[in-house]
């Protein structure tokens, strides 16, 4: 019986031993969280955080309405305008060589 008081004590103890070490290392985290908060100026933080979202978003916007004025500007030309920009005959006279020489 002696023994076995003396395991169960043991056990407890170790228990014990292993419950305040976690709370140490809880409270060392905590501890550092702390300071790691403390260290960011965090107004700061999320003001430059606002600022740099609404930039990209403003960006953005210019950028889309320039592609956006582009191809209004090249819907609005006339057939031989648009084709005289965008459309070349070296890929038609590619497929034509290529026809001959696979026949």
């Amino acid at each position: 019986m002696h023994i076995q008081n003396s395991k169960l004590s043991q056990t407890t103890t170790q228990k014990a031993e292993t419950a305040s070490a976690q709370q140490l290392k809880e409270q060392k985290l905590q501890a550092e969280s702390t300071d790691t908060v403390e260290r960011v100026d965090f107004p700061e933080f999320v003001s430059g955080l606002i600022e740099g979202v609404f930039q990209a978003n403003v960006e953005t916007s210019i950028q889309q309405m320039e592609e956006y004025a582009e191809l209004v500007g090249s819907v609005s030309q006339s057939v031989d305008e648009f084709s005289e920009a965008n459309i070349s005959e070296d890929p038609d006279r590619e497929y034509l060589i290529k026809k001959d020489d696979d026949d």
